[in-house]
């Protein structure tokens, strides 16, 4: 399902196996959880991923993550992130078919980590994991900023489960997208 709103436009998929890739290192923060409730059932194992494309200024920002979120019992909230950088100069390697217009380059940089890291873990409260183990950028359209974006829209989609219907998840992006600005 693609959302479309002024200068955003977000893709959401249940998953993109072409944005698989061997990961070459994790990038990773835990903190206590900040709230007891526990992720529900329905959550717990929901996979999903993201594609961003944001239109400010002269230089679009692109990101792609995927992701799944998962119940813990430590009491803990937890973001684990796999990267991957993998040389871009070579338009070979733009193999992850883009829903927004362009090919990307499936892996997750570490110049992206932080913002993933930081993100992801600012936003989940109740005990759980959020493994991110889909990624892609494009070498020159990609950032920090597009990938903190593409993070707070992933986790909004998976908590509202794996079993949300399409016009569930499409009307909570929208509700998200509208807060941005």
């Amino acid at each position: 399902m693609i959302v479309d709103e002024e200068h955003v436009r977000i893709a959401f998929l249940r998953d993109v196996p072409e944005a698989r890739y061997e990961p070459t290192d994790t990038a990773s923060a835990s903190l206590p959880a900040r709230s007891r409730r526990p992720l529900g059932a329905g959550l717990s194992g929901a996979r999903g991923a993201v594609e961003v494309y944001r239109a400010v200024g002269g230089l679009p920002q692109r990101a792609l993550i995927g992701g799944q979120l998962r119940a813990t019992e430590d009491g803990r909230s937890t973001v684990q992130v796999l990267l991957a950088d993998r040389p871009a100069e070579d338009p070979e390697t733009a193999t992850c078919p883009g829903e927004l217009g362009r090919d990307l380059v499936p892996g997750l940089p570490s110049e992206f980590a932080g913002a993933v890291v930081g993100t992801g873990i600012d936003l989940l409260w109740s005990a759980g994991t959020l493994l991110v183990d889909r990624g892609a950028y494009h070498p020159v359209e990609s950032s920090e900023l597009a990938f903190q974006l593409a993070t707070r829209i992933l986790v909004e989609a998976l908590r509202l489960g794996g079993d949300a219907d399409d016009n569930t998840v499409e009307a909570a992006l929208r509700a998200l997208v509208g807060r941005l600005d």
